[in-house]
């Protein structure tokens, strides 16, 4: 299944660049993409919609894989509502913990990256996460799916998103949380009636470098790709939707 995923690196970038692109085309899971297309009906041509507009019960379907993040400020996005899939996949409860808690240190700045550009850009952002092996135990292949959302305030602070796996083991029981190495980051640029802010997020640049092979695809690797477009259009994984019992854990969530 890995290697459909491509991992072959694009030059080096210095800022967002807003291409016109479909964002769905970076997601490979129906998961993922059920996820984004209700999200694009809510937002109805905003740059997001408002966090109070999203509907548990539009999505029962996708609830267990689902996640609400909460970022004020200049602070990491911490999990505010968690199902119960995304806390199975990671093997602790992840409500009130930092979105960096379920990455490997070699991740987290690039993760962290991905996330201001969500909020601030504003983009759509999908994310290849690989677990390292633990003995005769393969590693797990998940996608991770980052969607803008407005407070009441019209500020742009919660992300709804999801958390599938592709392949590999869905529930973690091991004595330490499951932590994921970023393969594959990609932010798409949305199209939008609203004016876009006029400084668009800087990044810093990435040295060019080859993608791995699956059997190398355990280690860490940086952000690659800030245009919304794929290097080719490779066949991508589709699974069957989690059908689990839909449930949240709720933190109080204050907009």
């Amino acid at each position: 299944m890995l290697d459909r995923y491509n991992f072959r690196c694009f030059r080096p970038f210095t800022r967002l660049s807003f291409a016109e692109s479909e964002p769905q085309d970076s997601m490979r899971h129906q998961t993922t993409k059920a996820l984004h297309a209700y999200w694009e009906e809510l937002r109805d041509g905003r740059f997001a919609p408002l966090r109070s507009e999203v509907e548990p019960t539009e999505i029962s379907a996708l609830l267990p894989n689902t996640f609400i993040l909460e970022r004020n400020g200049g602070e990491e996005a911490r999990f505010r509502m968690t199902g119960d899939a995304v806390c199975d996949l990671i093997g602790i409860e992840l409500n009130g913990m930092n979105l960096g808690s379920i990455w490997a240190d070699a991740s987290r700045g690039r993760i962290s990256q991905l996330i201001e550009g969500v909020t601030s850009a504003p983009a759509t952002g999908v994310v290849a996460g690989k677990s390292p092996a633990v003995g005769a135990i393969d590693g797990t292949l998940a996608e991770f799916c980052f969607l803008p959302l407005r407070a009441d305030s019209g500020e742009i602070n919660r992300i709804i998103g999801s958390a599938v796996v592709v392949e590999g083991e869905r529930v973690w029981r091991g004595p330490e949380p499951r932590l994921f190495n970023a393969l594959d980051l990609r932010l798409s640029a949305i199209q939008s009636n609203e004016a876009r802010p006029e400084t668009p997020m800087a990044y810093e640049q990435p040295a060019e470098a080859d993608y791995p092979t699956a059997a190398e695809s355990g280690a860490p690797f940086e952000l690659k790709a800030i245009d919304g477009k794929f290097a080719s259009e490779d066949q991508r994984p589709v699974t069957t939707l989690d059908r689990a019992r839909p449930h949240l854990r709720v933190v109080r969530d204050e907009d």
